[in-house]
C-alpha cells in the first residue's frame, strides 16, 4: 500500500500583491504545490508561518512593515523551519550575505530569476511526493 503523497505548502510573502498574484498563477501550475497562504508584512508573514507551518517561503526583502530578513532572524533556530527562498529586487551583496548567513535557502533576483525560483519549489515538491512504499500491496 502507498502511503498518501504530500503536498508542497507554500507561503507568498511579498508587499506588491501583483507579485504575490503572478507567483501564485506560476505556482498554481506546478504539480504537487499548494499554496497555504499570501502576507505582505513581516508580522503577517510570521503570524502566517506560525499558523499555517509552510513548507517554503517565498519571501521578499521589502514587506509593508520591514525586512524579509527580520522574518529569517525571528525564525533561525525554529523547528521544523519552513525553506526560505528570498526574491527581491535588490540583489546586492550584503543582503546576499546576510541572507546566507540566515541560512535562506536561495537568493534571487526578481525580476530576472522568477523561473529559477519557481523550478527550485518544483523539485522540493518532486521530492516531497514521493510516495513511500510500505511493502503491502494495493488493493
Amino acid at each position: 500500500m502507498k502511503k498518501e503523497t504530500s503536498l508542497l505548502r507554500v507561503l507568498i510573502a511579498d508587499d506588491f500583491e501583483p507579485v504575490r498574484r503572478r507567483l501564485a498563477q506560476l505556482l498554481a501550475d506546478v504539480p504537487g504545490v499548494e499554496i497555504v497562504g499570501q502576507s505582505n508584512s513581516v508580522r503577517a508573514t510570521l503570524d502566517a508561518i506560525h499558523s499555517l507551518a509552510p513548507d517554503v517561503v517565498t519571501l521578499d526583502l521589502n514587506l509593508l512593515d520591514g525586512s524579509g530578513l527580520e522574518v529569517l532572524r525571528r525564525t533561525r533556530g525554529e523547528q521544523p523551519r519552513p525553506v526560505f527562498i528570498v526574491l527581491t529586487n535588490f540583489p546586492f551583496d550584503a543582503y546576499h550575505q546576510e541572507a546566507t548567513r540566515l541560512e535562506a535557502h536561495a537568493f534571487l533576483d526578481k525580476s530576472r530569476e522568477i523561473e529559477k525560483a519557481i523550478e527550485l519549489i518544483h523539485g522540493l515538491a518532486q521530492k516531497t511526493a514521493q510516495p513511500e512504499q510500505t511493502g503491502e500491496q494495493e488493493k
